[in-house]
């Protein structure tokens, strides 16, 4: 963020959420969620930029980090990931997973309103019927 804001360039990140990860785990056993979780992450390495930073960001949520993303640049990469997610196959018959994000351009107000602003979008997706990335 001191680079962005000394250079001018930009940054953005994405804050995805397992949609109904909750009954994952009650209904297919915490084996399967754990399962769900690293193929996840597994997918998040390989739909982003070398230079991009994802990680757990606490129980089913993930944040990537997207140094010299534009908002819009940001959208193409958690669409490609969620779509990525949402064809994948499982060995568990009627397990189908899908993920929820937010986008937010770090505007220089801050780490805790960037990553305040992409969770207020993850919810807003998460209102509007899962499945999508709002920014």
């Amino acid at each position: 963020m001191a680079r962005v804001d000394r250079e001018g360039a930009v940054l953005s990140v994405i804050l995805f959420d397992l949609d109904h990860f909750k009954s994952i785990n009650d209904g297919f056993g915490h084996s399967v969620g754990d399962a769900v979780l690293t193929r996840v992450a597994e997918i998040l390495r390989r739909c982003i930029r070398d230079a991009d930073i994802c990680g757990r960001y606490g129980g089913e949520e993930f944040l990537v980090i997207l140094p010299s993303a534009s908002q819009a640049v940001a959208l193409e990469i958690a669409e490609r990931i969620r779509t990525t997610v949402a064809a994948q196959q499982w060995t568990q018959p009627g397990l189908a997973v899908s993920i929820s994000g937010g986008v937010a351009e770090y505007n220089g107000n801050g780490l805790a309103q960037l990553l305040e602003t992409a969770d207020k979008r993850l919810y807003r997706a998460k209102q509007a019927g899962r499945n999508r990335i709002i920014v």
